[in-house]
This record gives structure tokens, sequence and C-alpha cells, in this order.
């Protein structure tokens, strides 16, 4: 008991009172401890970011059947979104920064009066990136382009690429006024500072401010930009590694549904060649081939449909063999007063296929053939059983 009164003070970043006069000799050990406990409680409380967290970004999305999903009570919804709308300004820093887009179609907080059930019912909410490309926003705006502020800070950065030897400035001032004074023998330098003076003159015209005060400003403003370009580098190498992994879990996949059809294939193979050979005699007797007349097969269900006209079709039969060769192709020929009149194919891993993605009918030249029933009627005349 005595423990956790102490680990609670300390917690509480309190210390003992008169009241608990046996514990007050331990308030100067406690401050000396408070700085490394509000070390771990800001480690507990930072974390990485989502996509890196959670895994989730739109390239892993390609190597998974369905996208990820949160569960959330309607009471932890209504509090993240009182949070974020009462911390809205400090997680938002900028009018550029893409979360503001987002909190803004949050909304006002809406009326809530829940029963205890619903405040407690969890929903299914899905993981998306509502922001626009993240590229997209570090773009320029044609008017920022063309701006005379932006145009001198590309002066000053290409200035900076062809700084000489000669000059030891540590400041962009430093570096304007150095070439004043000591105009370059270089064309491509000494044409840059004639840009940047011309537009540092303009610039004290319409600001107000001194040169110095202009150059110390676009100072801050390039070592964001390039403080920002190593970050999107970073960025870049991060999207590049999970580019990679979806590739290579795209590759694995594929290996792996390739693997499974071959595994199949050949259980199907030696299921057929087992098949045959359990029924050698049986296969030879099929081969010969089975004849139905035509209103047996409609009376089956296997034909739905046919051109054959109606005056006719008392004296139609179908002669049904099966391949010696390949058990798995059936042959049928129509006859019409014993005269062949036709004669089409039926490949059962065909009609097996087409059972399985639910189409209904199959279309030959004369007659349209029920898909269920033919397998069926197959599997009961011709199918050898074990």
């Amino acid at each position: 008991m005595q423990v956790s009164k102490v680990l609670q003070t300390l917690f509480n970043f309190s210390n003992f009172t008169g009241e608990k006069q046996s514990l007050v000799g331990l308030n100067s050990w406690m401050n000396s401890t408070m700085p490394s406990l509000t070390g771990y409680l800001n480690k507990l409380i930072t974390v990485g970011e989502p996509q890196d967290t959670l895994m989730v970004d739109q390239y892993m999305e390609l190597t998974t059947g369905t996208k990820p999903v949160i569960l959330m009570t309607y009471d932890e919804i209504y509090s993240t979104h009182e949070i974020l709308l009462k911390n809205k300004n400090s997680i938002a820093t900028g009018t550029n920064d893409p979360l503001a887009a987002v909190l803004s179609s949050l909304g006002n907080l809406p009326d809530y009066d829940l029963s205890d059930d619903d405040i407690n019912r969890e929903v299914q909410l899905t993981l998306q990136n509502p922001r626009p490309d993240e590229a997209a926003s570090h773009k320029l705006t044609a008017v920022e382009e063309i701006s005379l502020p932006a145009q001198t800070r590309q002066a000053f950065m290409q200035l900076l690429i062809h700084l000489e030897n000669d000059c030891t400035a540590s400041s962009l001032y430093e570096v304007y006024t150095h070439y004043i004074k000591h105009p370059s023998k270089n064309e491509t330098t000494q044409k840059f500072i004639k840009e940047i003076e011309r537009n540092l003159n303009d610039l004290e015209k319409s600001t107000g401010k001194d040169k110095a005060t202009i150059c110390a400003n676009m100072m801050d403003e390039i070592s964001k930009y390039v403080a920002d370009k190593a970050k999107r580098k970073i960025q870049r190498n991060n999207i590049i590694t999970r580019l990679k992994l979806a590739l290579s879990n795209l590759y694995k996949n594929q290996k792996f549904m390739e693997e499974q059809m071959e595994q199949y294939q050949t259980y199907l193979d030696v299921a057929r060649v087992q098949t045959a050979g359990k029924g050698q005699k049986n296969l030879k007797k099929q081969s010969k081939g089975k004849t139905f007349s035509y209103s047996e097969l409609k009376k089956a269900g296997v034909i739905v449909d046919s051109s054959v006209p109606e005056k006719t079709r008392k004296a139609t039969s179908f002669t049904i063999s099966r391949s010696a060769e390949n058990p798995n192709e059936f042959q049928v020929k129509a006859k019409i007063a014993g005269i062949t009149a036709d004669t089409a194919k039926l490949e059962f891993d065909e009609l097996l296929e087409k059972q399985s993605q639910g189409t209904p009918v199959l279309e030959l030249e004369h007659v349209t053939l029920d898909v269920n029933m033919t397998v069926s009627f197959i599997n009961r005349n011709f199918q050898q059983k074990a």
C-alpha cells in the first residue's frame, strides 16, 4: 500500500504533505525522479506515422483483398470528434497542412443523446486516404512561381551553387554585398547578382524593408525549403521501400497461385488416369457412345432451347460419346431420321468452370444447354463410380 501511494503521488507530479509525515522524506527523491518520468510519458504518447505503425498505404493495398478496417464505438467516435475540434488549431499548423482540409470537413459536433446500448455499439470504419496527392501540396501556385520573392530566392539558390572560393560570407546579404563590391569574372554568377540587385531594389520599395532584412527572411525560407526537400527525399525513399515490398508480395502471391494451379492440374490428371484405369472396359464402351432422344434430353432439363424445327424434333436424336484418348472430351452427334446433321465437342472442364462461375447456359449451334443439368447428366451416365 505504501509503494502504491508513492507511485500514485509521483505520477500525479505531487509531493507528500504534513498529513503523511512518514513519507515526506521521499519528496526530494521524487522531485529528482520527475524529469525521467516526464521523459517516459513523452515517449509513451509519441507515435510514428500511422501508415508506418499500421502498415497502411496505397501500395500495400494492392496485395490485400480487402481494405484495412478499425472498430470504434459511437462514444469513441464522438469523443474523438470533440477532441479534434477542440485542438484543431494546434493539429493543423497552417493553411497548406493537408490535415486542415480533413478537419474542416468534420463539421460541428452533433447532438449526442444515445442509449447505453448505442453508446457501446461498435461500427466498422474502412481506412482510406482522403488527402490529395502529397506531391501536389509541394507545388508552387502559378502566382507564387512568377512572384518577385520567389524569383529572388531562386536566383540566390543558383548563386549559392556557383559560389566562388574567395567568398567567405556567412549570410545571403554578405554574399550579395561581396559580389557588389567585388564583381565576379564568371558571367553566370554576375548574371544572378544583377537579377538579385534589381529584385532587392524593387522589394525595398514594395515592402518598406531594407535589403539586409529581406535577405535574412529569404535565408530562413531557403533553409526551410532545403529541410523540406530532405524530408521529401526520405518520404520518397519510404515510398520506394513500400513499393518494393508490395511488388515482392505480388510476386509471392503470383508464384503461390501458379504452384496451386500446377498442383490442382496434377491432381486432376492423376484422377482422370485412375478413373480411366479402373473402368477401361467401360471407357471403351462409352467411346462408342450412348444415344438419347430429343425428348429425353428435354425432359432431363439438359436442352433448354433449340432451333430444331418442331416437326423434326421427334425424329431427332443425340449420340454422346467419350473420347478414349481424352476422357475430359465428349463428342455430340445430332441425327435427324438417322442422318448426322451436326457434330459438336464438349469439354467437361469448360462445363465445370462455367458452373463455378455461375454461367447458366452453354450455347451450341442448334441447341442451348443448361450447364448444371448437363454436368449432372454426364456424371450420371458417363463418370465411373469408385
